[in-house]
């Protein structure tokens, strides 16, 4: 994990499974982030910094 003035990079590797896949992107999507998942489940993922008023 590392942090910067605009949000949150992540890495690691993917849970196994369809649905964990798309909990994962349905994470990413909701905040405006991406995710890759490479084949061997190395996960890397940006979550921008989201604030509420």
């Amino acid at each position: 994990m590392a942090f910067s003035d605009g949000g949150v990079a992540v890495r690691g590797r993917a849970p196994g499974g369809p649905d964990a896949e798309r909990r994962l992107r349905a994470l990413a999507d909701a905040c405006g982030g991406t995710l890759v998942i490479a084949d061997d489940r190395a996960a890397r993922g940006w979550l921008p910094e989201v604030s509420r008023p």
